[in-house]
């Protein structure tokens, strides 16, 4: 069977979606499958190696886009070119991701030429995420108009792929969702790449950055609308005022915050802020960490699902989560025993006893449940192909 695959990335090493749409991609080659994949020729973030992770059975449908043009023009324009691949290509089955939002919609304006198979793999939600980041009001009329259209474009699936129950459970707010409890199924993220826990003596993120006889809290990703970071400030400026010297807080982040981070820790002399690295140095860097920092703001539980959480788990250190509680990102780290979920809003000095207790937590390494991974996501899809 011929599948197509849709999303603005594809391979990067930095950018989660496109990492783990290749490793759907390759378990599909490896069931014998032809896999055409519609992606854009941008990245993330410097450092991401799209070229060695590209799968040379994996047929590239590249969209050209503007390096340093508006997210929105970019949006637009993969998906006006999206729309014609889905009309246009031969394919049996469709998977789209969620970057750029709406994609459903292009797909069931190209039903009318064609239908075929469609699934919808939630990561963000738009436009639901336009709300809590203060651009639409949900009783406004351009956010319900939007709601509507993402409706639309639900009637067209065969099946849904999300990343956790909270994100279900907004989805299934649509009139349009599908009653059918075997239309979706929950598959958190996952990382497979090669990461373990490195000791200190041999890390060369810990000798490059002087880091030996540090404690280090550390926060590594996307720092975007839906993030937080003052809990952590706070946090650190209680351990610099109490003369605690042996804690520092790293981020290394990309993303929306990363100018606000920048102008919040000027002060601070127990903070660092740090570009991307490369992809050779990421396991170092997770391995240099005490404890991991995750954040959530109020409202956008289920509207995203930070994934660094699974890129964590392999080294085997403990996570701190500032966010909502019932966040699919909280209850993983409960089930899991992973670390400690305290909520926004929480006190400097509660988040900073917090750290205290994670640095004396020890973990076991890759504590990874079996749903995790793209088996999981290409069984759901066959399973629905009577053909395959």
């Amino acid at each position: 069977m011929v599948f197509l695959l849709v999303n603005r990335f594809f391979g990067s090493s930095q950018a989660p979606t496109g990492r783990i749409l290749h490793d759907v991609a390759r378990e599909l080659v490896a069931r014998g499958h032809t896999v055409r994949v519609v992606t854009s020729a941008g990245d993330y973030a410097p450092g991401s190696s799209i070229k060695q992770q590209t799968e040379p059975s994996v047929e590239r449908l590249v969209v050209w886009q503007w390096a340093k043009g508006p997210r929105v023009g970019n949006w637009a324009w993969f998906w006006l070119a999206s729309l014609g691949r889905l009309v246009w290509h031969r394919y049996d089955a469709c998977l789209l991701l969620t970057d750029p939002p709406f994609l459903p919609l292009a797909a069931r304006l190209a039903s009318l030429f064609r239908r075929r198979p469609v699934f919808w793999w939630t990561m963000d939600l738009y436009p639901e995420a336009l709300h809590p980041a203060g651009i639409f009001q949900e009783c406004g009329l351009i956010y319900r108009c939007l709601r509507w259209l993402n409706g639309i474009g639900m009637t067209v699936l065969s099946g849904t792929i999300v990343l956790g129950e909270r994100q279900r459970q907004r989805l299934q707010l649509y009139s349009q969702w599908h009653t059918d409890p075997g239309f979706s199924i929950v598959v958190p993220p996952w990382d497979l790449r090669p990461l373990q826990r490195i000791p200190t003596a041999g890390n060369r993120i810990v000798a490059q950055f002087g880091w030996q006889n540090r404690k280090i809290a550390l926060y590594a990703g996307n720092l975007g609308e839906g993030h937080l970071f003052t809990e952590f400030l706070a946090a650190a400026w209680h351990f610099q005022q109490a003369g605690c010297t042996d804690w520092l807080f790293v981020f290394t982040v990309h993303g929306s915050g990363r100018k606000a981070l920048s102008l919040a820790i000027a002060d601070q002399s127990n903070v660092r802020l740090l570009e991307f690295l490369p992809e050779q140095d990421i396991g170092h860097l997770l391995s240099a960490a005490t404890v991991h920092l995750i954040s959530m703001k109020p409202c956008w539980e289920g509207i995203i699902v930070p994934s660094k959480l699974y890129s964590i788990l392999p080294t085997g250190t403990p996570v701190l989560f500032v966010g909502p509680p019932d966040a699919d990102t909280a209850t993983e780290i409960s089930r899991l025993n992973c670390g400690l979920c305290v909520p926004p809003g929480t006190s400097g000095e509660t988040v900073a006893g917090a750290l205290l207790q994670l640095a004396q937590k020890s973990l076991p390494q890759s504590p990874v449940p079996a749903i995790h991974g793209p088996a999981s996501v290409v069984d759901f899809i066959l399973q629905k192909l009577p053909s395959a």
